[in-house]
């Protein structure tokens, strides 16, 4: 409702990928392109997305869309002629999303959402109208295009800081004016966070546009794979007002679960198995989320429990995670 408040021209749910197709939530009972999404790849629709009580703006069932297979993403084609996806010159852009990514150690990029830079041979190769990502291994938040002819350059803003990996669902956004090169703004769990445009330099010039599609997830043929669940991405033709951005973020840390003394037998050990801990180098950080338990005779760890998936697949656990 909050979103739908803003008057987005798209927006993604994830709440039901039907086959391969996910739906775009704006403009489907007037007529409107309804810039739906076509999976490419594997894309899980049977993630859990930010839910209460811990994100309480979410009802305990909500469902997001899994990014982790090489090759995977979302695209949506481009309708053409005064599309909505395309942004020029005076053109104001706001693009928001839930992102729980895999953080990298290296300086990898995670593409969240963009437009163009597909390889796709019909356009020019260099062809990024817009795109926010993420970057490893700080989680820094980046907005990036392309400005066009013979001398364009590609012009990237960097916030300076981030956020952590492996503890849960964040909230993150850009808005820009193109043309204003003093215009954009960053956003991390619904407040304003400082940056810098550290490739290419701030400028006033016009983005290349054309009808090249915009995909979520990954950009080049599958590359620059984001690596993570995503959740909730909606395009806006304005800027958003802080007020508004911070209107979608609400967290609520959960209580440390407590020690189950009556599950404790002579003779045995018990062992709580947290995930979700922050690697953000801070003491305002989250507190980890209680996952299993087992018992042990030994007070020895030469391994733990496997953890699996929905589907009975094993799946890695945080990094790190805490054994107590």
């Amino acid at each position: 409702q909050i979103i739908r408040a803003d008057a987005p021209v798209a927006y993604w749910r994830f709440e039901a990928i039907d086959g391969q197709r996910v739906a775009n939530e704006i403009g489907v009972a007037d007529d409107q392109s309804p810039l739906h999404g076509t999976v490419v790849g594997q894309v899980s629709g049977e993630e859990l997305g930010p839910r209460s009580p811990v994100f309480p703006k979410f009802d305990t069932g909500n469902r997001a869309a899994g990014f982790h297979a090489r090759g995977s993403y979302v695209r949506i084609a481009d309708p053409g002629e005064q599309s909505p996806l395309d942004f020029d010159t005076g053109d104001s852009i706001t693009i928001e999303a839930w992102v729980k990514p895999q953080l990298k150690s290296g300086g990898d990029f995670h593409y969240i959402i963009g437009k163009g830079r597909t390889n796709n041979p019909d356009f020019e190769r260099d062809n990024q109208n817009w795109a926010l990502r993420l970057k490893s291994p700080t989680g820094a938040l980046t907005f990036l295009f392309r400005s066009r002819g013979d001398d364009g350059d590609w012009h990237r803003w960097t916030s300076r800081e981030g956020i952590a990996g492996d503890d849960g669902w964040h909230h993150v956004a850009v808005s820009y004016t193109f043309g204003d090169k003093d215009s954009l703004v960053g956003y991390i769990d619904g407040r304003p966070v400082k940056g810098q445009w550290d490739y290419g330099g701030a400028t006033d010039r016009a983005p290349v546009v054309d009808h090249d599609e915009v995909r979520i997830g990954s950009t080049y043929h599958g590359a620059a794979a984001f690596g993570g669940t995503l959740d909730e991405i909606a395009l806006y033709r304005s800027v958003l007002s802080p007020q508004r951005i911070a209107a979608r973020y609400e967290y609520v840390a959960p209580e440390l679960r407590p020690i189950a003394w009556e599950q404790i037998s002579e003779g045995e050990f018990l062992v709580d198995i947290f995930e979700g801990l922050s690697d953000r180098k801070s003491w305002n950080f989250r507190p980890p989320q209680y996952v299993e338990s087992y018992t042990s005779d030994t007070l020895a760890f030469v391994d733990v429990p496997r953890k699996y998936n929905a589907r009975g697949l094993p799946v890695e656990r945080s990094n790190a995670y805490l054994l107590r």
